[in-house]
């Protein structure tokens, strides 16, 4: 298990995001929230606190080490950071049941979350237009929050102005933090552009199990008894999308095959199943694709241009990129002899 885990840190990962990325996208609640109960502690000598804060600090130092990294090793720092946020909800709940003035700081709340509803209108719009006025906008917004919050200290306390900015602001966040985890769990679990996805499966692949299962129903009058040759590694994703066919053989390699015979139904990753005897046609369908990050770098230019890079942190779009590239196509090959492509709508 040692060599295992120290040889992680040696190889590089590509395309996996930086512990700051996917905290910064999925836990931006737990991110801030946890650096102030971190602030906090320190201030009144949490020696609990402070241990998670070096925890914390020690997990992402880690992780920035260590290229051979995943998704999941995100929570060496997010778990402390969960625990700090914990303890920074903890004792604003205290101080609002403490010293709250429900009536001042009640109105200050909705005025918060306003404001940031406002700002995130303005960040879509620049996203998705890249007007260079949405920026100004974004920009008035927040000096807008912090007069706000000044006059509100004024008006109230320090204390309980912070108090009011810290419950709207995490509210708003807590919406993100939903949105982005609904996002990458229903809305877009195969899209290359999610970071905390690795290697997704595109949906496609959906579809050939059910164009499968209608030539299944059309020869057997079952759906999952259709004979046809897999050409897939045994650990494949094909291979485990299909591994309810119940009369289907798989072969590594087309080439290797020795004394195997070739069903008239064909699935592969090949877009020419060159050395058949017979003669076939096919569909293809999308099994993987790819996306390059670096399509949402933001240009170096005055006014700077970032709607790319927005777009994405938003809505995991990019207007440089509307949709991922196909990196690699499954083929379902059918012998014109059997009559089955007419009926499936299978072309050359």
């Amino acid at each position: 298990m040692l060599p295992a885990w120290t040889a992680r840190f040696t190889p590089a990962s590509d395309g996996v995001a930086s512990p700051f990325t996917l905290l910064a996208v999925y836990e931006l609640l737990a991110l801030l929230f946890g650096l102030g109960g971190l602030v906090w502690a320190v201030l009144r000598g949490h020696r609990f606190g402070i241990a998670l804060g070096v925890w914390a600090g020690a997990g992402i130092l880690l992780l920035l080490l260590m290229p051979g990294k995943t998704g999941l090793d995100t929570l060496w720092g997010l778990l402390p950071l969960a625990l700090l946020t914990g303890i920074a909800i903890e004792q604003l709940a205290q101080g609002l049941g403490e010293r709250g003035d429900w009536l001042s700081e009640g109105l200050h709340i909705p005025v918060v979350i306003l404001l940031w509803i406002r700002l995130y209108l303005a960040l879509a719009s620049y996203a998705v237009s890249g007007n260079s006025a949405d920026l100004a906008l974004v920009l008035l917004v927040f000096a807008l929050q912090a007069l706000l919050s000044v006059v509100f200290a004024l008006g109230l306390s320090f204390g309980g102005a912070l108090r009011s900015a810290a419950v709207g602001t995490g509210v708003v966040l807590l919406a993100m933090m939903i949105s982005a985890g609904w996002g990458v769990a229903y809305v877009r679990p195969s899209d290359p552009r999610e970071p905390l996805v690795s290697d997704p499966t595109a949906v496609e692949v959906r579809d050939l199990v059910g164009t499968l299962r209608d030539l299944s129903w059309q020869r057997t009058g079952l759906p999952q008894t259709l004979e046809f040759t897999l050409e897939a590694a045994p650990d494949s994703v094909l291979a485990w999308y299909l591994r309810g066919f119940v009369a289907h053989h798989r072969i590594e390699s087309l080439g290797v095959r020795g004394g195997e015979e070739i069903a008239d139904v064909l699935v592969t990753t090949r877009l020419d199943p060159v050395g058949l005897s017979a003669e076939y046609v096919g569909q293809s369908f999308t099994l993987h694709r790819s996306w390059d990050s670096a399509t949402i770098a933001c240009i170096s230019d005055w006014p700077p241009q970032c709607h790319s890079a927005v777009g994405w942190w938003l809505f995991r779009d990019s207007s440089a990129v509307p949709v991922p590239a196909v990196d690699q196509q499954a083929v379902l090959w059918v012998q014109t002899q059997a009559g089955l492509s007419k009926d499936a709508g299978l072309s050359e």
